[in-house]
């Protein structure tokens, strides 16, 4: 197993002993599939994937994002992009079109 994996799952426990909140999972799930982890859908929870999926959905190249991070916005943006693309290929998210 993979040491990214390692991490997320024991992330997931801390959560699971009320170390972090939902938004904090969420988001950092985002994060590292933004980054393109993306053997971490495997290992999140259903209620997380749905909430990714909802965050992703309606992301476009027109969209503007405020980063709070200290990471650069159109960054943080291109890796959405970037995110939502995968999900469409893999069959998890439907396209609009």
């Amino acid at each position: 197993m993979n040491s990214i994996i390692v991490e997320y799952k024991e992330l997931l426990s801390d959560y699971e002993e009320g170390l972090y909140s939902n938004i904090e999972i969420v988001s950092k799930t985002l994060a590292l599939l933004g980054e393109g982890n993306y053997e971490v859908w495997e290992s999140a929870p259903d209620w997380v994937r749905e909430k990714v999926k909802e965050k992703v959905s309606s992301v476009t190249g027109e969209d503007e994002f405020v980063s709070f991070s200290g990471r650069s916005s159109g960054e943080i943006k291109n890796q959405l992009i970037e995110l939502r693309k995968w999900l469409v290929t893999q069959g998890i998210l439907k396209t609009s079109n």
